[in-house]
């Protein structure tokens, strides 16, 4: 049965509160990036377009003694951009908050993928919400506004009050869903630089799969990064997380079915004379050949020991050998991976994933030190 690697689901109560938190004001900041953004887009795309309106039906309960209706003109398009920010913004987002992730993930340690996924959620609601929410706060400022220049020196009322009730009488709902209906209902505006005056409107159910959209899209890239992140190899003894897979060697198609066994049943000593070992001579640099034919440039003389081939003669699907260890200490499982790779005259281009085994110290000595000293095998090289 082969042996793989599992993420040991540790986590401070330290490093829990310190992702909390991290996750909540990193989310507040892409959310107001998010608001700038379109700001910008606003002001380069959409200054010349109609606006909304709203109309005031005052009564007595407006405190605003008046007999007729009024109208409250040059509210802003919340929602309107040209077509690479509208597009643009949320990859930008997800990418960001991706990155970000993964950044406090191995900043924490935290080896959990259940706890790096809940915080990963949490993160892009944050981040959704403040954008969405900061664009309400600037609706009901406007409009208030509005309200209070169009009365003028009427006797006094209260502003926010009114907002809701004509968020009530546009979409039956008041405060942020209210508005949302609202600014569904008026669309999403997406701005073309040639055409103006001519903007795509995304109105309604659209408007509403859109936004969800947005947010699935950062879910899914936060929870992606947080789930890879947090799986990825960590050494409990120094605390540290595995440096980088490093490709040692690699395996013919000849030999992969017997190589594979050989590994499942813990005969590293005799699966290590099967891969070719990747040298690196001091002053030389050295390319992959077929049998027999090896290319040597030194101090940028050619020297050709045999007739080379074209380069599509020896392009090839063989098995990549792949370790990754704590480079810290020496007291760790190394993780042994093998995958399908294409060598080339520019290195191994690794391709499907089809092996991961966990090398103790000792195995992982008996491995390398077949492959290192055993006289039959080539020492076939790539650069």
């Amino acid at each position: 049965m082969t042996q793989t690697d599992q993420p040991s689901n540790t986590i401070t109560i330290k490093g829990i509160k310190w992702l909390a938190g991290f996750s909540v004001v990193s989310g507040l900041a892409l959310g107001g990036l998010g608001v700038a953004i379109s700001g910008l887009s606003r002001w380069v795309y959409c200054q010349n377009l109609p606006s909304h309106s709203l109309t005031l039906q005052f009564s007595e309960k407006s405190s605003v003694i008046t007999s007729q209706d009024q109208e409250l003109k040059g509210l802003t398009n919340r929602y309107c951009g040209g077509p690479e920010l509208i597009v643009a913004l949320p990859w930008l987002l997800a990418v960001t908050q991706a990155g970000i992730v993964g950044w406090t993930i191995r900043k924490r340690n935290v080896t959990s993928p259940l706890v790096s996924l809940g915080f990963s959620t949490l993160s892009g609601l944050v981040v959704s919400g403040t954008y969405h929410g900061i664009e309400y706060l600037n609706f009901r400022q406007e409009v208030s506004r509005s309200i209070t220049e169009e009365i003028g020196q009427h006797q006094s009322i209260n502003a926010n009050q009114i907002v809701d009730q004509i968020l009530k009488r546009e979409t039956g709902m008041t405060g942020f869903w209210g508005y949302l209906k609202f600014e569904a209902q008026e669309g999403i505006m997406v701005v073309s630089a040639a055409r103006k005056n001519s903007p795509v409107q995304i109105k309604g159910s659209v408007a509403w799969r859109w936004w969800l959209l947005d947010l699935a899209l950062i879910q899914v890239g936060g929870g992606l990064t947080a789930y890879e992140v947090s799986r990825s190899p960590f050494c409990k003894t120094c605390k540290k997380w595995y440096k980088k897979k490093q490709f040692v060697g690699f395996v013919e198609p000849d030999f992969a079915e017997e190589f594979l066994y050989l590994l499942d049943h813990y005969h590293f000593n005799k699966a290590g004379q099967l891969v070719y070992q990747v040298l690196k001579p001091s002053g030389y640099s050295l390319l992959l050949m077929p049998e027999g034919c090896l290319q040597v440039f030194n101090q940028g003389a050619v020297q050709i020991l045999r007739p080379q081939p074209d380069l599509d003669d020896f392009r090839g699907r063989r098995l990549g050998v792949y370790l990754q260890h704590c480079s810290y200490c020496n007291s760790c499982d190394s993780i042994l991976t093998i995958s399908q790779i294409t060598l080339t005259a520019k290195g191994a281009i690794p391709g499907k994933h089809i092996f991961k085994q966990v090398l103790s110290p000792t195995q992982e000595d008996e491995f390398m030190q077949r492959i290192a000293d055993d006289p039959n095998t080539p020492d076939r090289v790539i650069g």
